[in-house]
């Protein structure tokens, strides 16, 4: 197995292990990922967007008891991009997809999309031009800023 691929395998099972909690309650903090986040096919969730040939920015985020640096770490970084996203949803759809619910649901799914963009780590937003091509992608901890020029980039002129 490549190693961008163990890694993505590991941080799944990571995520099994911490007795993951499919849906916290919400917090009040206003830092989780938008609601509507539902088991089912990757693919399945991805194909609306890609259908509006305009820019897709997919989150991958992990939102599950664990522990509390963990959870603040996700926290700030759904939060940034909460904030980009409110800057750029009128250019750019959004779609959040939570590695622990889709790991139940859609391993494969999940496995083949972490290949196919060449995903390492969560979380990650991936940048897609219209067509499904990946345009930039960002891991770990957020750049705010260096995902608003990449967007300036693939939303220019549109």
């Amino acid at each position: 197995m490549k190693q961008g691929g163990w890694l993505f395998a590991v941080l799944l099972l990571a995520a099994l292990l911490a007795g993951a909690k499919l849906l916290r309650d919400a917090r009040a903090d206003n830092t989780r990922a938008p609601e509507g986040l539902q088991s089912g096919k990757v693919a399945d969730l991805l194909a609306p967007a890609l259908k509006q040939k305009r820019p897709v920015a997919l989150v991958l985020t992990y939102d599950a008891e664990c522990c509390e640096t963990t959870r603040d770490f996700f926290a700030r970084h759904r939060a940034g991009v909460k904030r980009i996203q409110q800057r750029y949803s009128d250019k750019v759809s959004f779609v959040w997809l939570d590695i622990a619910v889709y790991d139940q649901s859609d391993r494969s799914g999940l496995n083949k999309l972490g290949r196919d963009y060449g995903v390492t780590s969560v979380p990650a937003l991936l940048l897609l031009d219209g067509a499904g091509k990946l345009a930039a992608k960002f891991e770990g901890e957020l750049d705010e800023q260096a995902v608003r020029d990449a967007l300036d980039r693939l939303t220019r002129g549109k």
